[in-house]
């Protein structure tokens, strides 16, 4: 059972949810819910930058196999190109950018 006094905390790889109190000139003192870097002085271990590195990964070659999935939809190739190697190409990159993601 939850509280409606509890208090979640919501942090990520990047970034985590904080709260600031902001002086409005309309609404007078109100609380902003937004997204924080982490600190300077927050130790960021070789397990959390290899987290961070993967999740880079992970966007790039997804972006590119979707730009390039995108774009092979437009080109209509040669029966005797070898079609059915685009599909092998970005299955395999899918299941990269799926491990990535989860490591």
């Amino acid at each position: 059972p939850s509280n409606s006094n509890d208090i979640t905390l919501h942090f990520g790889i990047w970034y985590y949810q904080g709260w600031s109190i902001v002086d409005t000139s309309s609404q007078g003192l109100v609380v902003l819910e937004s997204c924080h870097d982490y600190p300077e002085y927050m130790t960021v271990d070789t397990n959390w930058k290899a987290a961070r590195a993967f999740s880079i990964i992970s966007l790039v070659l997804g972006g590119i196999v979707l730009i390039f999935g995108l774009c092979t939809g437009c080109i209509r190739p040669n029966n005797n190109s070898g079609s059915g190697d685009i599909g092998k190409f970005a299955a395999l990159s899918y299941l990269i950018c799926c491990f990535s993601q989860g490591m």
